[in-house]
């Protein structure tokens, strides 16, 4: 051999071993550099014959693959395999059910507790429905006289005991004596001595609400 192959077979061995010393580990079986002269990767096989278990090997340049290889962890014995395996199928069973909750349940949760939510709303915002669907529309239409408002019926079915009770304040005031209600301005006329009496009605702040007030 000549002198220049053996310098060169010399400079590459001391270059191996100066990387190998770099990245010296406890485990001497691994190997540091595949055939290709790369840097060797870890990866993790997960074969029913060895799941979970590390190897090293070649990292792949375009695609293509060298036959370094070496195991990094010991042999498993077959208890270790089968509770591995188990576990992951237990694991792929748990994410394919709930894949398929959200998928299928999701959706139709969501629209129950909105419903919920809303039918909450309307038991703690509206009172009592009254069916008398003829009550209801001569409260709104006698209270759309009275306020000079444009009232609709789907209000009044929501809104009936409130409508009923403003009704009833208006008839009440407006039929006192000394009262005298001018519906094209919307106005009450009350004679004086009369107003500190009927201040003093606990409902009369009913007469004064208007339609965006809650009930």
């Amino acid at each position: 051999m000549s002198s220049g192959c053996r310098s060169a077979c010399s400079s590459n061995a001391r270059s191996r071993k100066q990387f190998d010393s770099n990245n010296s580990t406890d485990d001497e079986t691994v190997i540091r550099v595949c055939n290709c002269g790369l840097q060797v990767v870890t990866r993790t096989a997960w074969t029913t014959a060895n799941p979970g278990r590390r190897f090293c090997g070649c990292p792949g340049t375009n695609g293509s693959y060298c036959r370094t290889f070496t195991w990094v962890d010991p042999p498993m014995c077959q208890r270790s395999k089968e509770v591995i395996l188990d576990l992951l199928k237990r694991l792929s069973r748990s994410d394919a059910l709930i894949e398929e909750l959200n998928q299928h349940f999701t959706k139709p949760v969501d629209r129950v507790f909105i419903t919920s939510l809303v039918k909450t709303i309307e038991q703690n915002h509206f009172p009592h429905v009254d069916p008398n669907i003829t009550a209801i529309r001569t409260a709104v239409a006698k209270v759309n006289q009275c306020f000079g408002t444009c009232l609709c019926y789907r209000y009044g079915l929501y809104r009936w005991n409130h409508l009923k009770e403003r009704h009833a304040t208006f008839t009440w005031l407006i039929n006192r004596p000394g009262v005298r209600w001018i519906p094209r301005l919307k106005l009450l006329l009350v004679d004086e001595h009369l107003w500190e009496e009927i201040e003093r009605e606990n409902h009369l702040a009913q007469a004064y609400r208007w339609d965006i007030e809650p009930a």
